[in-house]
This record gives structure tokens, C-alpha cells and sequence, in this order.
């Protein structure tokens, strides 16, 4: 048998990203598995779809943050 080290208390699989608007270039902290379509402030481009688990995000992530 092997024995696994276990972790006690697990990772979240679940971050916060820093994403940047394809069209203005506009940077915006979304989270990864939300809920509610995220459009950009300034051109009001669509910036993340919700799918059920984790979004479909258009812009490009410059940062993830935990």
C-alpha cells in the first residue's frame, strides 16, 4: 500500500484574474468562475460568459491572483 500525505485544508480551484480588454485595452479583476456575464466599463465588450463552472473569458489574463 501506499500512503498518501493528505492536505488539511485543500487549495481553492477558484482565482481572481486580472484581464485586459481586447478592444480599449482596459484592465479589469474578474473572477474565474462567475456567475454573471462581465462586460468592460469603457467600451461595455463582452469580457467573460458564465457557463456553469468555469467562464469563458475573451480579453487576455495579465495577472491571476490565489
Amino acid at each position: 500500500m501506499v500512503k498518501r500525505n493528505k492536505e488539511i485544508i485543500p487549495r481553492p480551484k477558484s482565482c481572481f484574474n486580472k484581464v485586459k480588454c481586447p478592444n480599449c485595452g482596459a484592465e479589469r479583476i474578474i473572477f474565474d468562475h462567475t456567475t454573471t456575464p462581465i462586460a468592460c466599463k469603457i467600451c461595455n465588450q463582452e469580457l467573460a460568459r458564465p457557463t456553469g463552472g468555469k467562464a469563458i473569458i475573451f480579453g487576455k489574463i495579465v495577472a491571476k491572483y490565489g
